[in-house]
């Protein structure tokens, strides 16, 4: 392959993998550096937000990841960094690690996200005022050290240009400002050599290892506080032994039990139901109303693979394969 690494500029870079988007229909490549071992999409190109308006996984409920914000609070709040500090977390989506943080007592807290939906939910559902609907690249040129920590939860691995991404969170800290990212594991067990639907172009552009991922940032200037993988749980297996091999029937299933339930509004995405009306209140009753029978079926599901999906997840304890996420926390020095 004639194409230079993303990440390090060099080479030479080969083909590993070629997937169908399923939303345009495009094919894409997947390649390997050979000088850093960066894993990257030819070409390294960003959808835009039309195509995530289009992608089933971005009009689902998974899309208010409470169980993760509440994950990545705890991290933050380990930090013990000052209650005036000034936070701006890019990719906010609905807000849920910025109202957890300023329930802590986090005041000064500022989100950006490109989904206008996503930051309609922000304020309705998580109550926040500062968060707009903006692209890094319009934001960033005004607010030049305005901010004393930056979090940007699985966003690096969307960025056409990540050294160019990592730059502009730098210039909007302040001297010793603090960085946190998240971002999928690719060192994770991958059952029967698959992938889930969710790691590939055009949805993610770069896969990133720890150590991968603390070479490209420490050749930003930045210094390493803490880099931690998650540990790895039956759930994650189950989730993975079902996204790999039985995605669209679950999918289906799920689905159907949606409808059967709650007709034509079961299976319509929350920026769709907040529009209906009924007020914030009355679109919270009809979520969790909405999540037990699917809660049920999932429950169902896990109980049914069990079988499979605790001695395969004894069997990767004891390979000492690690969990699904990689969180990060670098300050510049």
């Amino acid at each position: 392959m004639e194409v230079k690494c993303p990440l390090c500029g060099g080479g030479p870079c080969s083909a590993i993998e070629d997937s169908l988007d399923p939303v345009t229909g495009r094919r894409w490549t997947f390649a390997r550096c050979a000088a850093c071992g960066a894993e990257f999409s030819d070409p390294m190109e960003n959808p835009g937000p039309e195509w995530y308006a289009k992608a089933a996984m971005y009009k689902e409920d998974a899309c208010r990841s409470g169980e993760a914000a509440g994950v990545r609070a705890g991290i933050f709040l380990r930090l013990g960094l000052p209650k005036g500090t000034r936070l701006l977390d890019v990719g906010c989506g609905t807000g849920e690690f910025l109202a957890l943080a300023g329930k802590a007592g986090y005041s000064d807290c500022s989100g950006i996200d490109f989904s206008s939906d996503q930051i309609r939910l922000a304020r309705e559902l998580s109550g926040l005022k500062d968060v707009s609907v903006s692209s890094l690249d319009d934001f960033a040129p005004g607010h030049a050290g305005s901010f004393d920590f930056i979090s940007a939860f699985e966003v690096l691995e969307h960025q056409a240009d990540p050294a160019d991404f990592i730059e502009k969170l730098k210039k909007m800290l302040v001297p010793g400002g603090v960085l946190m990212l998240s971002m999928p594991n690719a060192a994770r067990p991958l059952l029967f050599g698959g992938r889930e639907g969710w790691d590939f172009p055009p949805h993610h552009l770069t896969r990133w290892t720890a150590p991968r991922l603390d070479r490209f940032l420490a050749a930003h200037g930045l210094e390493r506080v803490l880099l931690e993988d998650s540990a790895l749980g039956e759930e994650q297996v189950y989730n993975q032994l079902l996204g790999v091999k039985a995605d669209e029937a679950v999918k289906a299933a799920v689905a159907a039990v949606k409808k059967l339930f709650f007709g034509e509004r079961g299976a319509a995405p929350a920026d769709q139901l907040a529009a209906t009306g009924g007020g914030v209140a009355g679109l919270l009753k009809f979520r969790a109303a909405r999540r037990l029978p699917v809660t049920a079926l999932k429950l169902f599901l896990r109980a049914l693979v069990l079988p499979v999906s605790l001695p395969l997840l004894l069997y990767y304890l004891a390979r000492g394969h690690r969990g699904i996420a990689l969180v990060a926390v670098y300050k510049v020095k």
